[in-house]
């Protein structure tokens, strides 16, 4: 048996003591035995009662921005001290949804994390000239059953990523791989 916190924090303000004993939650004030019950919320609201008060109207609540203000907030947040956002890609003038920081640790592994996988999908779904082979890579999770219909809306390096990573849990849960 426990009090919710907040429970507690009320009690707290109107000057209340919420307690345990005996498998049952009491309320008291001084010496004064309010209320008791299994249920610290009911029993507050019977200690406040028996007090002869109502509870205290619960403050306002503050508005919550628009969610574009929060990601506005969270990229100035993230900006690093050169005032560049840690998913602005200099380079392509685009966004990237990889923090600063994967993309350096990434970057000498052909932006992925350079485990042996990482480089047998590479040199199997690659072209010559190093890029990414979209219908190789879906003829390759299709074959494997990994491929979701979901991915087609993404970039290639985001599908290529969410490949990869449904085909680690292939080869965690040692499932065969078909290398097509």
């Amino acid at each position: 048996m426990r009090i919710h916190h907040a429970t507690a924090a009320k009690a707290n303000k109107l000057g209340i003591t919420l307690q345990i004993e005996e498998n049952e939650i009491v309320a008291s004030k001084g010496d004064k035995v309010l209320a008791s019950g299994m249920s610290g919320n009911v029993v507050l609201e019977q200690a406040i009662a028996a007090l002869g008060g109502e509870a205290p109207a619960p403050k306002a609540k503050k508005a919550k921005a628009p969610a574009k203000k929060k990601a506005a907030k969270r990229r100035a947040a993230d900006a690093d001290e050169d005032g560049d956002e840690d998913g602005e890609d200099e380079e392509e003038g685009g966004k990237s949804v990889i923090k600063r920081k994967y993309k350096q640790r990434y970057k000498p592994f052909k932006m992925t994390c350079g485990d042996d996988l990482a480089g047998k999908l590479r040199k199997h779904v690659e072209d010559e000239d190093g890029a990414v082979d979209v219908a190789a890579l879906k003829r390759f999770a299709k074959a494997n059953s990994i491929w979701d219909d979901r991915y087609n809306h993404l970039n290639v390096g985001m599908q290529r990523m969410n490949v990869g990573n449904r085909l680690r849990g292939l080869v965690k849960k040692k499932m065969p791989v078909q290398w097509v």
